[in-house]
């Protein structure tokens, strides 16, 4: 998470939590930019004069509305016009103008020019996966963001991550995620910071190695799942066995799995001169090796 300080915006955001928060950082993106956006609406409820205070939630649900319809329009859902945007939240039933007036008043919303538009990429995709973390939650099909397959990116793979940090329990998201696209799946395990059970990993795992293996699928896709079985681990015998993955794991497991697919013949009649003399290897001393 501390490598979004090399973006001046993001970094004045850890600054302002991390003051706001006594010294101490959220765990993921998705919490930082939370209290990022908690930060900024306390500051306008104490600056708001008289009363009507629409309240923080309302306006978080505001921007969540039009965040996620902004970027429904695909490539060009990073700006829209002023009128494009009060249409959006006067359906959701807030006073467009005072969303838009406290976005801007608390740098979430840039409105200053001919369009409206996010602070950050970022913040429109925290308030977008808000809206997404309510519509998933009454059953809507992950499938309507990837109608043409998940091997071309539609927008949504970043606000999949951040949802997955929101979220209390990432195992009915991540799960349906890895029927959908599991490549993504993979990442939201890897990139959400949540604390997925192991349970959770090995479906993933297991829905990567059904593409990795597959003779249906195309390359392009076998390829993709290889690389993300490589973000997770991949199980099977003779195909993992990482350094890391030996020190995680028992010695014992490592080292069949490394005789399982090292086979060194003590002779050989096809060996060149340069191989000879043929010797009997010492298989301890490969295996005490291979899992230093």
């Amino acid at each position: 998470m501390l490598a979004l300080g090399v973006n001046p915006f993001m970094l004045m955001v850890l600054a302002q939590v991390f003051e706001a928060g006594h010294g101490v950082l959220p765990q993921n993106r998705s919490k930082l930019l939370a209290a990022f956006a908690d930060t900024l609406l306390e500051r306008e409820r104490k600056r708001w004069q008289g009363d009507g205070w629409p309240g923080a939630d309302a306006i978080r649900q505001a921007l969540a509305e039009l965040a996620y319809a902004m970027q429904a329009t695909g490539e060009r859902g990073t700006a829209v016009t002023p009128t494009w945007a009060m249409e959006h939240l006067a359906e959701v039933g807030c006073v467009a103008k005072d969303v838009l007036y406290l976005g801007r008043s608390a740098t979430l919303l840039d409105a200053s020019g001919d369009n409206v538009r996010f602070f950050h990429q970022l913040i429109q995709e925290y308030f977008a996966a808000l809206e997404w973390q309510t519509r998933f939650a009454v059953d809507e099909e992950l499938l309507r963001y990837w109608p043409d397959g998940w091997l071309e990116p539609t927008g949504w793979e970043e606000t999949a991550i951040l949802l997955t940090g929101m979220l209390p329990d990432i195992s009915t998201f991540v799960s349906a995620m890895a029927s959908v696209n599991p490549v993504l799946a993979a990442r939201c395990v890897a990139e959400s910071g949540a604390d997925p059970r192991d349970d959770v990993i090995a479906s993933v795992q297991a829905a990567l190695i059904a593409v990795a293996t597959s003779c249906t699928e195309p390359v392009p896709a076998r390829h993709a799942a290889g690389d993300a079985l490589n973000i997770l681990g991949d199980l099977r015998p003779g195909v993992d066995c990482r350094r890391t993955a030996c020190r995680t794991s028992c010695g014992a497991m490592c080292r069949q799995v490394i005789s399982s697919w090292v086979n060194i013949k003590a002779t050989d009649s096809m060996a060149y001169d340069d191989e000879a003399p043929q010797h009997r290897p010492n298989l301890d001393s490969i295996r005490s090796a291979s899992i230093q």
